[in-house]
């Protein structure tokens, strides 16, 4: 029990913000009344950010930090039972979760529309969904630190691109020989040919290769910090990826693993391309 009591006091949100965790500014970088949260979010992981409010929002902030001292609760007579009754009062079933999911879930979908292409290759389809995820994760604060074997793991990822790199230059090379080859020796020669053909097709798959790895590794990158799991799982709902899959013919088992597609099965099942949240 202690260890809980301890965890959850290393980490805040909304409701249970201290007065210490924002700063209101009048005008800040040409914007007038500006909150700057700075805060440790979900798994202790800092959120930082200056939001601009609209001038209402700004006095009551205010109001709430009179006389109180740093360590004090910002909304001392606020907690998540209270607010999600104010919200079911307002609708049926509305919860902050609720509430949170549809901004997440509209946020996926105006993202998967804005990034994705279906003139890319698969690999490059996955990662306009992966940043189109990581745009929810970052507007939810899903952040996390990063995996200690990272910078190790990214190293034998580096490692392995240059390997197919040089591979590719040897394909380019041995492909231009070839082709002077059959030059020289007319084009009566099938082996030749063959051969030709044999080293495009080397010099194809190598740069495929190349490029998925390439994805791959400006994938890791760009997620190092982000917990993409948390929003895919608990606050999008699975229709809009199942549909995005449908139409980017990309298969559904790239986006969800196993035990994530027996969860959403429903979703699978039910959903077609033309879906729209």
């Amino acid at each position: 029990m202690r260890r809980k009591k301890e965890r959850r006091q290393t980490q805040w949100a909304a409701c249970s913000l201290r007065v210490e965790h924002i700063t209101l500014h009048e005008e800040l970088e040409g914007s007038k009344y500006v909150v700057e949260f700075d805060f440790l979010g979900k798994d202790s992981i800092r959120y930082y950010n200056k939001v601009p409010v609209i001038k209402k929002v700004f006095k009551n902030l205010n109001l709430f930090m009179e006389n109180k001292q740093p360590g004090d609760d910002l909304f001392d007579r606020l907690n998540t039972n209270m607010l999600n009754k104010h919200l079911s009062s307002l609708m049926a079933g509305l919860t902050a979760k609720v509430f949170r999911t549809y901004n997440a879930s509209i946020t996926l979908q105006q993202q998967l529309k804005e990034l994705t292409n279906k003139s890319d290759n698969e690999a490059e389809r996955l990662l306009a969904y992966n940043r189109a995820n990581r745009a929810v994760a970052i507007l939810c604060n899903h952040q996390r630190a990063p995996p200690k074997t990272f910078d190790q793991s990214m190293a034998n990822l580096q490692a392995k691109i240059e390997a197919r790199r040089e591979q590719l230059e040897l394909a380019k090379t041995e492909l231009k020989q070839a082709k002077k080859e059959a030059k020289t020796k007319g084009s009566s020669d099938s082996k030749l040919q063959t051969l030709v053909e044999r080293k495009k097709a080397a010099v194809k798959r190598c740069e495929d290769q190349l490029l998925k790895m390439e994805v791959q590794a400006t994938d890791r990158e760009e997620n190092k910090q982000i917990a993409l799991g948390t929003s895919k799982l608990n606050y999008l709902d699975p229709r809009i990826s199942v549909a995005w899959c449908k139409n980017m013919e990309v298969q559904v088992d790239k986006i969800y693993n196993k035990s994530q597609r027996d969860k959403f099965a429903w979703a699978i099942d039910m959903t077609e391309a033309d879906f729209v949240f």
